[in-house]
C-alpha cells in the first residue's frame, strides 16, 4: 500500500521512540501488517534540522493510559492544562496499544553543514 505520514507525540528512551494510541486506530493496524517504518523528527527552528530513522516497530497492547503516553503529550498539552487532561483521558481510554521503533537507520539532515547555502 501507500506509505503513510502521521504525526506522533513521542518519547525517546534511549534506544527506541517510544508512543502509544488507543488499540483501534488505523496506524496500529498498519503496523501490525507492517512493521518496517520511517520516522522524522524535525526542528521548528531555523536554520532546519531533522532526524530521519528507520526501523522496526513492536506493538504492545497495555491496559489504561501508558505513562509514556502522558509524558509525550506533556510538550503539547503543556503544564498547565495537564492534569485536567490526563484526568479526561484516563477516564475515557481504557486500553492503548504501546508503540516502540527500534531505529536500524539514522541520518541527521541540517542545512548549515550537509546543505549549506549561498556564501
Amino acid at each position: 500500500g501507500a506509505p503513510r505520514a502521521i504525526p506522533v507525540s513521542y518519547l525517546w528512551n534511549g534506544t527506541a521512540f517510544v508512543f502509544a494510541s488507543p488499540v483501534n486506530w488505523a496506524k496500529v493496524e498498519a503496523l501490525r501488517l507492517n512493521p518496517q517504518v520511517a520516522l522524522t523528527v524535525d526542528e521548528t527552528t531555523f536554520p532546519p534540522r531533522a532526524l530521519m530513522a528507520r526501523g522496526t516497530a513492536s506493538i504492545e497492547i497495555v491496559q489504561g493510559v501508558p505513562q509514556e503516553y502522558v509524558d509525550a503529550s506533556r510538550r503539547i498539552v503543556g503544564d498547565d492544562l495537564m492534569p485536567s487532561w490526563e484526568a479526561e483521558v484516563r477516564g475515557k481510554i481504557h486500553e492503548m496499544a504501546l508503540i516502540t521503533i527500534t531505529p536500524t537507520w539514522l541520518k541527521v539532515v541540517d542545512f548549515e553543514t550537509r546543505f549549506p547555502g549561498p556564501s
